[in-house]
């Protein structure tokens, strides 16, 4: 899985040195970062990697407007558990990579939850479902991370060049995840998104005019 964050695109270039014929698949909406899958196709190209890009079957963004007229501006959107989520996200990758053995870019130092799957599961397992799992990067740092990238020419998406405000002290805890931010809002999301991104700010405050007041 390819998300085209600092972690999958690591994860990918890992990958494919060891067999370049494993499939990159990549969930790609709009309420990503502008550029998204145009990063991703070059990074699988570069790579050598075959690549699907799969997407709802509705549009994110239109379905993020009807909520967001009873959304708080810091409400979450983004875990499992929300419907928001599990329709425009989980079931479409679920889909994806149903009967099939996955590798994820995910690290136990990001969440308490990943700490716990990690350390309860290892860094491979496999579910009930007989679907095999391998998490590579379960024990990296950030900082391993932004080492490999630089070791091995990986470039990165902008957003991950936008370290000041709420990133100044710890530029490893910038995610990359929908633009609209959700929960990460209440930490400084919106004001990070007013700064960097003008432009997608001004489209969420047209959804979402509470926002403007958190910045």
């Amino acid at each position: 899985m390819v998300s085209g964050g600092k972690d999958s695109a690591a994860l990918g270039h890992l990958v494919a040195s060891v067999d370049p014929r494993c499939e990159w698949i990549s969930e790609k909406d709009d309420l990503d970062y502008p550029g998204e899958r145009e990063y991703v196709t070059g990074l699988a190209e570069r790579a050598g990697a075959p690549l699907t890009i799969v997407s709802p079957s509705f549009s994110v963004w239109a379905k993020f407007t009807e909520l967001a007229q009873t959304l708080g501006a810091w409400d979450d959107i983004h875990g499992r558990a929300t419907e928001f989520s599990t329709q425009a996200f989980y079931s479409v990758v679920e889909e994806a990579t149903r009967g099939r053995s996955i590798f994820l870019g995910l690290r136990a130092e990001e969440s308490r939850c990943r700490a716990m799957n990690r350390y309860s599961r290892g860094l491979t397992y496999t579910k009930r479902s007989g679907q095999q799992v391998c998490q590579p990067l379960g024990d990296w740092r950030s900082l391993d991370v932004y080492a490999y990238a630089a070791t091995h020419e990986i470039p990165l998406l902008p957003v991950y060049k936008c370290v000041g405000l709420m990133h100044r002290e710890d530029p490893g805890r910038i995610r990359k995840s929908w633009w609209v931010g959700g929960a990460a809002n209440a930490s400084g999301h919106v004001r990070w998104l007013a700064w960097y991104w003008p432009s997608l700010f001004a489209r969420l405050c047209s959804v979402m005019p509470q926002a403007r007041a958190m910045t």
